[in-house]
């Protein structure tokens, strides 16, 4: 079929109602083959009770076996009259998953879902997860029993587009050859491709609105003065904008937009915007200025009464209040005439992949909407609003947040965090005195409450019940629900707090069934109490903090359902806020008046719509927070959420995805916290932003408060996390650990090493730990997350490690594996075995990183920020041979230069001799006077030397030179001294050069194997690579050698030592502690012969195969440390050559 014919095929398939003909069609070519033979019809006598409210009937077309032999039904289900497509969605997914297990375990199917009253329909892919169980005999069953199916569809029918459908399906329909897999038809169902692909146009359109009123406020003086006045930007107008617009897609596919006099909310016109632009509403001149800006300003951000009848469009639009369409810095849209071109909107142009029109609204009309937020087990191959998040996210990110390093938290992950942590809440807070609800049937309610309260509604026979401590203390767990407060200190696009909403409310509606009245426990209801009551949220980023309230908005219209009277959306002002979460003001005296009258005044701001009662509020509200602060302009979370703790002291839950910066580069940031108590805390140099995060979120709990953070893993072992980990150690029990190791789970986010942490305030010793370490590696895919969380992935090790022995050293290093060997865990047995009389290598030898310049080369952010005329990557203390030989250094000058060698020259038991670098070595010590040379070179790079290891800010050449001369003070972290008597040209760390010139033994900084080999020669490196020389003359370094190139002790370094991601951290504290055994000089000699014919032969060539001198060495260390055989076998299974 060629890509004509296919287009058209898919067209007429997927834009027109249900046709049973035509979607039979389009099956067999897609699959190239069914076999009709064991087609069949069901109607309701044999559909199960479970499914009689939804499903009327359903029919088999065909079945097909893909060429990996996996099966698949074609099917068409026929939905009742009252069963709606996007409010059924569970049960219609598990008629589905029950059909297939109950016909032969079948793994997918390709449904057609029909409403005999809607004229849209769903196409979709239902992909089964088979648990399987070894029985009492050895062989191994499926587990029916709760299979999880996962289901992913179309919006399809009358008046959708089908764009996506047509980029998804076409190979597939041209390919005539072949058999599509499982593994393709799961790809064309991908929502994710459609996410890249949406974002990549919404980016696009976004600039150009950009572009075009910066353009607007070049030329038109009205509008640059009242922006100026305003203080409005064009980024965040242009932002704005174009949430105001994606929000009325969303509208539009409920209903709402249109609707006729004295019609129902819901009749209203599914392309109304499209309907507006062609002029169908009234014509114009300029669609933003003419249409938009009143359909914003005065129509949904305007009461006009019950009917909500709007003059200017001849149609019902409804009220929304909330904020979204109040106008941005309340700028006067009246007066200022913004006459943004009419192309931006619609146009007839034609893009590159041929569609017409390249406008805002000719875009989003070729995508599918849909209201209902992607769950884990249920996704939609449209623009939802867990996907318009993830969309912004990566807006802020391009534009604003490559320096901030926030990367949008995959939605399994936050799936996994939000359920972990409500489990967690509930255990503690129902539990508390004693046992009244056990874990695991919390675990039940959280997990599968939703679905078993459905079942026990219809159908008695179903395998899991909802436990009987749960049905017993209903009332108990709903007050628990409703009354707890969730707080994300880096919100985002509010992923947390929706994902939380999300858990509370479908636990409520589980409870429903145990009530009487149930007149009020309605979805909607319920999310609007946990946006009112239960979520906080902060945000550095203001177009962050707009985003996180439009999707609390968009939830609360997921679930408005009466057709009579939309209630208007609450403001959120002073529940999703714009701050910096880790300054705060200092405290002095407790005003109990204010904060009184604070907390009387929110509640009626969150609820008010009248907009000059709601102006006053604020008001109001504003002043007094200005008196509680000070005067000062700063977020506080004592202040501005002051309800939460005085009525409880501190959240209940506190879950984010926080910045991840280290200070290099980021120094600004750092220093303000650092100057606030808070900071002078906690601040550490070398320190990563989140650290800060997790003080604070202890800070802001009480005991028994559930944390959850996904960060990077360094912080376990990292040198300058000791202070976060002794917090940790000291405040804090952890619950789970999931290391997610070198598995990506941020795409943008190149070389992150990500892990889970749920832990809660409060130390409790007998609460153990589990912790999860994965071995896989490469993009995670949904399916390969929810199994790592589920904690059923082949490829993740997972423990339970106690309390006590997560922690390790004084230095409080977290070891998932534990701290001491079990009969569970051989391999903490066997190092425990080698830390057993043992000297650290720290106390035999000097253990140091390399050279520190501080400026090796010229960097494009040395010439952009001192304007210097250089090139990149010109020399200053690291020469090439040319820039060497260019200098013409006389023989003194020549006695300065040192071979340089790089990480990538070490080898086990090799390095390099041939440097193609060299070093200018000129220490504090050594007088420039003698190097006219060198002091020339150097002098041409001042600005930027003087601006290394400045504490804070920028040095200029003038503060540098008075600073010299006794004026004025510049806080340098190193060479303070030098610095400060003119000395500029000298390295910031020289070392003393014999530890360079004698025996030593070198390692690379990362290495995925203990890489370490040894010379002694004059053998110079950077700060990359790591140095052991001798001090107790009793151990020979080549015995050192020996040991830690060891297969024993890579796992003790895998394990013990440092790690990010896969690879061996080989860095000064890590390489202290690693226990040597002191042995006499005799003991040591078979050491240091083998070592001796190893070096010489890697000497004759660094590809010599030595493996069979290393296995002699690791036979002797293991003889050394008396391992059993079974002990050497767990050793050489865990390790790697």
């Amino acid at each position: 079929m060629d890509s004509t014919q296919s287009r058209s095929l898919i067209r007429e398939t997927f834009t027109q109602p249900f046709d049973k003909g035509r979607f039979r069609y389009f099956a067999i070519n897609l699959l190239n083959h069914i076999d009709d033979s064991k087609a069949q019809a069901w109607n309701t006598t044999y559909v199960k009770d479970a499914f009689k409210r939804h499903v009327k009937g359903y029919e088999r077309l065909g079945t097909y076996t893909s060429p990996e032999k996996e099966k698949l039904d074609v099917l068409v289900v026929h939905l009742t009259n009252e069963s709606k497509l996007e409010r059924a969605r569970t049960a219609i997914r598990n008629f589905v998953a029950d059909h297939l297990k109950t016909r032969d375990n079948k793994d997918a199917a390709l449904v057609a879902f029909v409403s005999p009253t809607e004229k849209q329909w769903r196409f979709s892919y239902v992909k089964m997860e088979y648990a399987t169980v070894e029985k009492s005999d050895g062989k191994v069953a499926v587990q029916t029993k709760l299979t999880p199916a996962r289901r992913s569809s179309y919006i399809v029918g009358e008046g959708e587009s089908c764009h996506t459908a047509q980029t998804r399906f076409l190979a597939l329909l041209q390919d005539i050859e072949n058999y599509p897999t499982l593994a393709q038809l799961d790809d064309a169902f991908n929502v994710e491709a459609v996410t890249k692909e949406f974002f990549n146009q919404y980016a696009k359109l976004f600039g150009e609105i950009d572009a075009a009123l910066q353009k607007l406020a070049a030329k038109d003086k009205t509008i640059r003065s009242e922006f100026r006045e305003k203080k409005v930007r064009t980024v965040d107008f242009a932002k704005k904008l174009m949430g105001q617009i994606v929000f009325l897609y969303f509208l539009q596919k409920k209903g709402w937009l249109g609707v006729s006099k004295e019609e129902d909310w819901g009749t209203g016109s599914h392309d109304f915007l499209r309907r507006l632009a062609h002029g169908d509403y009234g014509g114009y001149d300029n669609f933003f200025n003419d249409v938009l800006e009143p359909l914003f300003y005065d129509t949904l951000a305007t009461d006009r009464g019950h009917e909500a009848w709007c003059n200017r469009f001849k149609c019902r639009i409804p009220f929304l209040n909330g904020g979204l369409f109040e106008p941005l810095a309340d700028y006067d849209w009246r007066k200022t005439d913004i006459i943004l071109p009419n192309k931006l909107f619609t146009n007839t142009e034609e893009n590159g992949a041929g569609d017409i029109g390249t406008g805002i609204l000719d875009v989003f009309n070729r995508y599918n909407f849909t209201v209902n937020e992607a769950e884990p087990l249920e996704k939609e191959v449209a623009i939802d609003p867990e996907m318009l998040g993830k969309v912004f996210e990566n807006l802020i990110e391009d534009n604003r947040r490559k320096g901030l390093g926030s990367f949008y938290t995959p939605r399994e992950i936050v799936h996994y965090m939000c359920q972990e942590s409500l489990i967690n809440y509930l255990d503690t807070a129902l539990n508390k005195d004693k046992e009244i609800v056990p874990r695991k049937d919390i675990e039940t309610l959280v997990h599968l409450g939703e679905q078993i309260s459905y079942y026990e509604a219809v159908e008695t026979k179903y395998a899991i019940k909802m436990p009987k401590s749960i049905e017993l203390h209903a009332r108990l767990i709903d007050e628990k629900l409703a009354d707890m407060t969730i707080c994300d200190p880096a919100v985002g696009s509010g992923a947390f707090p929706v994902g939380m909403m999300t858990e509370i409310v479908r636990g409520r509606c589980a409870l429903t069934p145990y009530f009487n009245d149930v007149h009020d426990r309605t979805r909607y209801r319920f999310k609007r109490h946990a946006i009112q009551n239960s979520l906080y949220g902060v945000d550095i980023d203001p177009g962050a903090v707009e985003i996180a309230k439009l999707r609390l908005w968009l939830s609360l219209v997921v679930d408005e359902e009466d057709v009579k009277q939309i209630k208007p959306l609450p403001n959120l002002y002073y529940k999703i806020v714009e701050g910096n979460s880790l300054l705060g003001v200092e405290k002095t005296l407790f005003n109990a008046q204010a904060f009184s009258r604070l907390e009387e005044l929110k509640p009626l701001y969150f609820d008010e719509t009248d907009h000059a009662r709601k102006a006053k509020l604020k008001g109001e509200i504003s002043k007094l927070i200005h008196e509680l602060t000070n005067g000062k302009e700063i977020f506080d979370f004592e202040i501005y959420f002051s309800e939460v703790f005085h009525r409880i002291h501190g959240f209940d839950v506190l879950l984010a995805n926080p910045p991840y910066i280290g200070q290099k580069g980021h120094k600004e940031i750092f220093q303000e916290i650092a100057r606030t108590d808070f900071g002078r805390k906690f601040h550490q140099r070398r320190m990563d932003l989140f650290y800060f995060f997790i003080h604070r979120a202890l800070d802001l709990g009480r005991r028994q408060t559930q944390i959850a953070f996904i960060t990077t893993n360094y912080f376990i072992t990292a040198t300058y996390a000791d202070k976060l980990r002794k917090d940790l150690f000291e405040r804090a029990t952890f619950r789970s650990l999931i290391n997610l190791n070198e598995l990506r789970i941020f795409e943008s986010a190149l070389g992150q090493h990500n892990m889970v942490s749920l832990f809660e305030q409060g130390k409790d010793p007998d609460v153990s730990v589990l912790t999860a370490t994965t071995k896989r590696v490469g993009f995670a895919t949904p399916l390969v997350l929810n199994s790592i969380v589920a904690g059923h992935d082949p490829e993740t090790e997972y423990r339970k490690v106690r309390q006590t022995d997560l922690y390790q050293g004084e230095q409080h290093y977290i070891t998932l594996v534990g701290n001491h060997g079990s009969a569970s865990d051989p391999k903490m047995a066997i190092l425990d075995k080698v830390a057993r009389n043992a000297r650290l290598l720290g106390t035999l030898c000097n253990v140091f990183q390399g050279i520190v310049t501080g400026a090796d080369k010229v960097s494009p952010k040395h010439i952009s920020r001192f304007e210097i005329k250089a090139s990149p990557g010109e020399g200053i203390f690291v020469l090439t041979a040319a820039e060497l030989r260019a200098l013409r250094l006389g023989k003194k000058e020549l006695h300065y230069i040192r071979p340089l060698f790089k990480n990538s020259d070490i080898g086990r038991y090799w390095c390099s001799v041939d440097n193609s670098l060299h070093l200018i070595y000129r220490s504090s010590k050594h007088d420039e006077n003698d190097l006219p040379a060198i002091k020339k070179h150097l002098e041409r790079f001042k600005i930027i030397l003087i601006n290394r290891n400045v504490r804070a800010g920028e040095v200029t050449l003038s503060q540098y030179d008075d600073f010299v001369r006794g004026k004025g003070h510049i806080d340098y972290v190193m060479i303070a001294s030098a610095m400060k008597a003119g000395n500029y040209c000298c390295i910031s760390y020289a070392r003393n050069e014999e530890l360079f010139d004698g025996p030593k033994i070198v390692s690379p900084q990362r290495s995925y194997q203990n890489t370490f080999c040894f010379n002694d020669g004059p053998w110079y490196a950077a700060s990359d690579v790591h140095y052991i020389t001798p001090k107790d003359a009793y151990v020979s370094l080549k015995y050192i050698l020996a040991i830690i190139n060891s297969r024993l002790y890579f796992l003790w370094l895998y394990l013990k030592g440092k790690r990010k991601g896969e690879m061996l951290e080989l860095v000064r504290k890590p390489l202290s502690e690693i226990p040597i055994k002191r042995i006499s000089p005799n003991e040591q000699k078979p050491f240091i012969k083998l070592v001796d014919r190893i070096l010489a032969a890697k000497q004759r060539d660094a590809e010599a195969d030595t493996s069979a001198l290393e296995g002699e060495i690791d036979r002797l260390v293991y003889k050394l440390y008396e391992l059993t055989d079974d002990e050497i076998a767990i050793v050489e299974g865990s390790t790697r050559r």
